[in-house]
């Protein structure tokens, strides 16, 4: 067919992924989540890092925690624990939706 358009470089990587410190494998996201008080310690961080090629690490403090890996993250959400899928929906929206965010955006 003449104009056919090849689906091949839709990419199904979703923007935002929620990773919870009891999963087997990690997914690629371009930002990845976690809750804070789900006891990640540096090492676990850096693990999701590398194996979920994150561009950056976005913790979500659903509770009075304090969080030691700053060095790690690049940024704390703070939300209520019933809040958490709406904040990690709300980064994971592609740039052709209604609102584009830029994940360089998000960072800063």
């Amino acid at each position: 067919m003449k104009y056919h358009i090849d689906e091949s470089y839709i990419d199904d990587t979703p923007k935002a992924f929620l990773y919870q410190r009891i999963m087997d494998r990690y997914p690629k996201s371009a930002i990845g989540c976690f809750i804070i008080s789900e006891d990640w310690d540096e090492q676990a961080l850096l693990e999701l890092k590398e194996k979920s090629e994150a561009r950056f690490l976005v913790g979500l403090q659903i509770d009075d925690n304090e969080f030691k890996c700053l060095d790690i993250i690049e940024g704390i959400v703070r939300c209520q624990p019933e809040d958490v899928n709406q904040v990690v929906k709300l980064l994971n929206i592609s740039p052709r939706g209604l609102i584009g965010i830029d994940v360089n955006d998000i960072k800063n």
